[in-house]
């Protein structure tokens, strides 16, 4: 079963917040950005309950400087506007092979699949073409994606075979 959990750094900690608020305020021009929050989602497959509990404050947060929240966004974000950032598939997540491996080494026979993604919570009286700006801005298309908000029933990855090449017979004779 996929447990997700969310962690976010307190106050006077989010310093990522705060300097991708600085930035997209000059790079962008949005002045009515009040805030930037950034929140690190990991879905965990592959352990049992207390293993996640033993996990919960030792691999994904620090209880002096995060806070996490189990299987929902913090209830102050529900009037926010928010979009989560991941890797695209096959570009190597260091974060989630991290606490992949911190799990191993916790419990050596728990066999966890992590997955990673960034949520960006936006605070402000900001329109849905800033809002589009902004993520367009956060999400670099060359190894990054919009990650879905819905957890999944699974953290199997998906593949398919590619068809076969086309060969052009006769191409050297011409």
């Amino acid at each position: 079963m996929v447990k997700r959990i969310f962690v976010e750094k307190k106050k006077g900690f989010d310093v990522e917040a705060q300097g991708m608020l600085a930035d997209i305020r000059q790079n962008l021009h949005i002045g009515q950005l009040e805030n930037v929050r950034v929140i690190n989602r990991y879905d965990v497959d592959g352990i049992d309950d207390d293993t996640y509990e033993m996990a919960r404050y030792t691999v994904f947060a620090e209880p002096a400087i995060d806070t996490a929240y189990d299987e929902k966004m913090p209830e102050d974000t529900s009037s926010a506007v928010f979009f989560a950032v991941e890797y695209l598939p096959g570009q190597y997540d260091q974060r989630a092979d991290s606490a992949a491996h911190c799990i191993k080494l916790m419990k050596p026979d728990a066999e966890a699949t992590v997955r990673f993604a960034k949520v960006i919570v936006l605070e402000g009286d900001i329109t849905e073409e800033q809002v589009m700006a902004i993520r367009d801005y956060c999400i670099n298309p060359v190894d990054s994606q919009q990650a879905a908000l819905e957890k999944p029933a699974s953290l199997e990855m998906e593949t398919t075979d590619p068809a076969d090449v086309a060969t052009a017979e006769g191409f050297c004779e011409k």
